[in-house]
């Protein structure tokens, strides 16, 4: 069964399998007739290094499902004459692929020759999308020092000087034992002399150090969300203008893409 338009859609997803059962690469461009606007040749993204795509005719192919067959391996389609997929084909071009495939031109060229010869064929514009990953924005994680004034309150000691008064004749276990003959201003009964005794106090000062120490891990990761954007353009499309003045058996109501003239 001959491709048409209604497999367009198929083939633009199609995988290409060759004649061995292999797969060749998939479909990267469609290529129609100029006269018949149905679809005759596809480019098939091979991979092969140097070259840009490989054609394949498709009246030589067949599609099953999601995969387009062709009669072809991968050394006959790294040998085919390549073609620019940005470069409209030219007859040349077209006469130097069918040779190489070993399908006749004319019969190529006039596969849909059930076409009429008096009918017209109306193309029209259609919009056809993609999507093209661009850097958009790089991220480059950085740290820095940020000073802080931190405040803590810490409890600290201090040493204070307590006198205790024990009155004489108490025991005091803790008291020094002191000699004592006889009452004051009495020389020769042992009168106490002057004495000085020195304390040492101590008290507790804070001490302030810093530490570096680690307390997070940051680690950068992306992943891919998904949007949807509304795109437009504009595009053209053909009408077709009859001119029935003279001819009686033409008028009457025309198609929807005919206007009268």
């Amino acid at each position: 069964m001959a491709i048409g338009n209604e497999d367009v859609e198929a083939l633009e997803r199609a995988v290409v399998v060759g004649s061995a059962g292999e797969e060749l690469g998939v479909v990267h461009g469609i290529y129609y007739d100029n006269r018949t606007d149905r679809p005759v040749w596809v480019a098939v993204g091979s991979g092969t290094a140097g070259h840009g795509v490989s054609l394949v005719p498709l009246t030589t192919a067949s599609l099953r499902g999601d995969a387009l067959h062709v009669p072809y391996d991968r050394e006959q389609l790294g040998r085919a004459p390549h073609h620019d997929a940005d470069r409209e084909l030219s007859p040349q071009d077209e006469i130097d692929l069918y040779r190489y495939y070993g399908v006749d031109y004319d019969t190529g060229a006039d596969a849909d020759a059930d076409v009429e010869a008096d009918a017209m064929t109306r193309s029209e514009e259609q919009l056809r999308v993609h999507t093209a990953s661009q850097p958009v924005e790089r991220v480059r994680l950085r740290k820095h020092v940020v000073t802080e004034y931190r405040q803590i309150t810490v409890p600290v000691r201090r040493e204070e000087i307590r006198v205790e008064r024990v009155p004489v004749g108490e025991a005091d276990t803790d008291a020094p034992d002191v000699e004592y003959a006889g009452p004051v201003g009495d020389p020769g009964a042992g009168s106490p002399v002057d004495d000085e005794q020195e304390v040492v106090l101590y008290a507790e000062r804070p001490v302030v150090t810093t530490e570096t120490v680690a307390v997070e891990r940051i680690r950068v990761g992306k992943h891919t969300v998904t949007g949807q954007e509304t795109v437009g353009g504009e595009v053209r499309r053909e009408v077709v203008e009859l001119d029935d003045a003279t001819d009686p058996e033409v008028r009457g109501t025309p198609p929807d893409d005919v206007r009268r003239g």
